[in-house]
């Protein structure tokens, strides 16, 4: 269950999410009705996709700010879109190749599916910096309020 303090940061998820993939979807279409087969529109897509991602919910959704608070997140944002990407290519193949599911209606469906899985992953592998510094920070201030008592 989501917490009512984790509200606004879902909403926000949900806006900059929504918006980037309906963006992304409509790019996904025009490639394929192009004649470019999905799952190359997928892998030429994508690198794009996760970087414009990467920028939008770490300023918009996860509100961070200084290069501190960015370390390492941009290469744990490619792994989890790595993770995604697969879980994206695999249920295009399963679906549309080898069922021969109608591929739009496929990756429309796969995209809501990766959302659920790479908020969770941004959530709690990410940018998890942010939550990891604020715990820090207050178990450094309890600290030093012990240290005065002495």
């Amino acid at each position: 269950m989501i917490q009512l303090k984790a509200l606004p940061q879902v909403i926000r998820y949900l806006l900059v999410g929504t918006s980037l993939n309906l963006a992304w979807f409509f790019v996904y279409l025009i490639l394929t009705s192009k004649g470019l087969s999905p799952v190359a529109t997928v892998t030429i897509c994508y690198p794009v996709a996760v970087y414009i991602g990467y920028r939008f919910h770490g300023v918009h959704t996860f509100k961070l700010k200084g290069s501190a608070a960015r370390e390492g997140a941009l290469q744990r944002y490619v792994n989890l879109y790595i993770s995604g990407y697969l879980v994206n290519a695999i249920i295009l193949h399963t679906f549309h190749t080898k069922m021969g599911v109608q591929h739009g209606q496929v990756q429309f469906l796969a995209v809501i599916a990766c959302s659920a899985f790479l908020y969770s992953g941004m959530k709690l592998y990410v940018f998890r910096e942010t939550q990891d510094t604020d715990a820090e920070i207050k178990l450094l201030a309890i600290s030093k309020i012990d240290d005065k008592t002495d």
